[in-house]
């Protein structure tokens, strides 16, 4: 089912269904620039007062776009929660620059899920005021990476099942490796030394599942 706020757009125009519309659906024609709406869909108290004025009346029409844009923007902010206008606020500092340029241009290249994970540990990290850097959970998430303390040489450890130039998400731009780069950047405290380790996992004396042989790399 399409909703009057499904892919959102200042650009579009929005206009009357009058004949051929589903009685289920709001939004029609979503790969246009001119969008359909039933609008007794749910906005038949409003609109079944002025489908009669539409016709020939370019000034109407102009109008009934405008409302719908108000439509779209009231339902949308309606189920907006201060969790969201926080989340949204992060990605603005992000786009404004606050963060650098380089995370701005690899924030960019993140799939649409991988723009949201990456916002909401930022949204984490913001609310917890630095208690909790949240750099394991988003590791885990970004990149399904698992962290581990080596005493030998003194310095975390990251194991990333992919390599770095494996596409990382489905609709993203960004490698593997990119969005290590991320992730560092915004949740690992500058202070700790961390080394990836990529592909395949490294062997732990006393865990098995770590010493099969040909499945492992010695670091």
């Amino acid at each position: 089912m399409s909703y009057l706020w499904d892919e959102y757009s200042v650009d579009l125009t929005y206009c009357l269904a009058e004949k051929d519309f589903s009685p289920y659906a709001e939004c029609l024609s979503v790969h246009s620039g001119e969008r359909e709406i039933n609008g007794l869909f749910r906005f038949g108290h409003i609109f079944s007062r002025l489908a009669k004025h539409m016709e020939g009346n370019d000034g109407e029409k102009e109008a009934i776009s405008l409302l719908f844009h108000i439509l779209a923007n009231y339902d949308f902010l309606s189920g907006v929660t201060e969790r969201d206008i926080c989340i949204s606020m992060q990605e603005e500092a992000i786009l404004r620059g606050d963060y650098g340029s380089r995370i701005r241009e690899l924030y960019g290249k993140l799939g649409r899920h991988q723009k949201y994970v990456t916002l909401k540990y930022m949204e984490k990290k913001r609310v917890s005021q630095g208690r909790k850097g949240y750099a394991f959970e988003a590791a885990r998430e970004m990149l399904r990476g698992i962290l581990y303390y080596s005493c030998k040489s003194r310095c975390l450890l990251i194991f990333i099942p992919a390599a770095r130039g494996d596409k990382s998400g489905e609709d993203g731009g960004c490698t593997c490796e990119e969005v290590y780069e991320l992730w560092k950047a915004l949740f690992l405290d500058h202070w700790m030394e961390i080394e990836p380790v990529w592909g395949r996992h490294f062997g732990i004396i006393g865990c098995d599942n770590t010493m099969r042989i040909g499945e492992l790399q010695i670091l």
